[in-house]
């Protein structure tokens, strides 16, 4: 098994992925040198594969990727290692430096990067997210003396969250390689076997990692503000949407949802900062690169079971997103 001074050191080295991205992220800059924070949200994307069946599990930040705004099924929370980041959850902009912490609840809208641009402070620049199954959530966050803390995981537990995040501000930095300790070996621990809740060692590690976010000498706690909007519904609608890709409509949507097509139209760019079209692409395009990866069919039944009337029609939206044909991109991937 790693061990967690392996674990540090593999965070701080550049991965094969980061080497590979940074080409890529320095044409980016050309392309967005104007640009502003806000500007960087580009992209949507679902994916629950980090996952799988496991209760929860570690990945670090890459440092090289592009800010792609986003959203998933499980719980996110995201720990600073060194240096300064900007997270954008539903369009709202928070600035995070060593040892703070932002939890997230799932189908919530985000995108993370780091807030220098040059290539040597961001090398220099560590966060670690953790992605937590929604089955585990009251494993690792047990019920706490916080009544506003325990209500807000609560509801993520039950689906009914209607805050965008929790942040957890940091007033000693000295507990930096701490957290990321506990982090770590909750990781690890996720998959032992238990008799009960309270035998689990991810259940007391959960609790140590509470205690250290909810003590007042180490961290200042803050809610976001309330969704825009019903949370529940706007998600269904993301969900809906998702389901019935191939075929459906903003028409279908406001219909599903009983609202006006102009009201549907306005609450799906409002929580995913995306037109519905764009959206619409992106998650059909999402679902190619899929098949592409891990199957065999051919590209021709691939644009059809996406929801393009034509292959040519299905070309030119990849090519236009991924810079490469379906067929490179299948290549590359393998």
């Amino acid at each position: 098994m790693t061990s967690f001074r392996e674990y540090i050191e593999r965070i701080k080295n550049l991965s094969e992925q980061e080497k590979i991205h940074i080409p890529i992220y320095e044409k980016y800059l050309k392309e967005h040198e104007d640009d502003s924070k806000s500007d960087y949200i580009s992209d949507i994307f679902v994916p629950d594969r980090f996952l799988g069946q496991k209760k929860l599990t570690t990945m670090s930040h890459n440092r090289f990727s592009t800010p792609n705004y986003h959203s998933h099924r499980f719980m996110e929370i995201n720990y600073i290692l060194e240096g300064d980041f900007i997270n954008i959850i539903e369009g709202q902009e928070i600035v995070m430096h060593k040892g703070d912490i932002c939890i997230m609840p799932p189908l919530v809208f985000h995108s993370m990067d780091i807030i220098q641009r040059d290539i040597e402070s961001r090398k220099n620049s560590y966060a670690i997210h953790l992605f937590i199954n929604v089955h585990a959530i009251k494993e690792f966050f047990p019920d706490t003396s916080n009544e506003s803390f325990t209500r807000f995981i609560n509801n993520i537990a039950r689906g009914e969250s209607h805050r965008k995040f929790a942040f957890f501000r940091c007033s000693d930095p000295g507990v930096s390689e701490w957290i990321a300790k506990l982090l770590f070996y909750s990781t690890h621990s996720a998959g032992t076997e238990i008799k009960s809740e309270e035998d689990s060692l991810l259940f007391h590690l959960g609790r140590a990692f509470i205690a250290e976010m909810l003590n007042p000498k180490r961290y200042t706690l803050s809610f976001s503000t309330s969704f825009t909007g019903n949370s529940s519904s706007t998600n269904d609608i993301i969900g809906y949407i998702s389901e019935n890709f191939k075929t459906v409509t903003l028409e279908d949507v406001a219909l599903k949802f009983n609202y006006s097509f102009s009201y549907a139209s306005k609450l799906i760019k409002q929580r995913t900062g995306l037109g519905f079209s764009k959206l619409l692409s992106n998650i059909r395009l999402e679902r190619a690169c899929d098949l592409l990866k891990h199957t065999d069919q051919s590209v021709q039944d691939i644009a059809s079971k996406c929801g393009y009337n034509t292959t040519e029609h299905f070309h030119r939206s990849f090519k236009a997103k991924y810079r490469m044909t379906p067929s490179s991109y299948r290549e590359n991937s393998k």
